[in-house]
């Protein structure tokens, strides 16, 4: 792909969430700035959007914002998620954020710093090859407690994505 193309795609970068499965992280810090490897997690993020050439990244904050917001400063852009309401709801409040914008969107976690560009890259070579309107990157859980899940039709064609506390004991 070419530097044309990154310079087009948006990210959204998810860290409002209150990191309820990480047990022991102070109360008024976001699992995102937790340190690994000395850095906070969502800094290995974002040096990997720089590193492609990413052209916006709008990182949706709410729980412990401050915190966020402290470690990144003004190398993003904001949206604020006053209330945790869901993935779907925090992709929904940076709307605002990229009105306007065309190209390619890639949705990530800020508590994901083991992403490799190359997936990146190619997510978003499949979507703009084949013109689809989503890609979806999924994986699959011996235990997925606590996660979402993706709902497919019998060809593997994704259908839904239910929060685990909507989900029917089926999913």
């Amino acid at each position: 792909m070419d530097l044309n193309s990154y310079q087009k795609t948006a990210t959204i970068v998810l860290a409002a969430g209150k990191g309820t499965r990480i047990k022991n992280k102070p109360e008024l810090v976001n699992k995102v700035v937790l340190p690994i490897a000395g850095r906070p997690m969502i800094t290995y993020t974002l040096d990997i959007l720089n590193h492609l050439g990413i052209g916006q990244t709008v990182v949706v904050v709410g729980f412990a914002k401050e915190s966020v917001v402290t470690v990144l400063g003004d190398a993003v852009d904001y949206a604020v998620q006053e209330e945790q309401l869901g993935t779907a709801h925090a992709v929904l409040v940076a709307r605002d954020a990229l009105a306007g914008k065309t190209g390619s969107l890639v949705v990530l976690t800020g508590d994901s710093p083991l992403v490799k560009p190359s997936t990146i890259e190619e997510l978003v070579r499949m979507r703009e090859e084949a013109n689809a309107a989503v890609v979806v990157l999924t994986m699959e859980a011996e235990n997925p407690f606590g996660y979402g899940r993706i709902v497919r039709d019998d060809a593997g064609d994704v259908l839904a994505i239910v929060e685990q506390k909507d989900c029917t004991p089926e999913q």
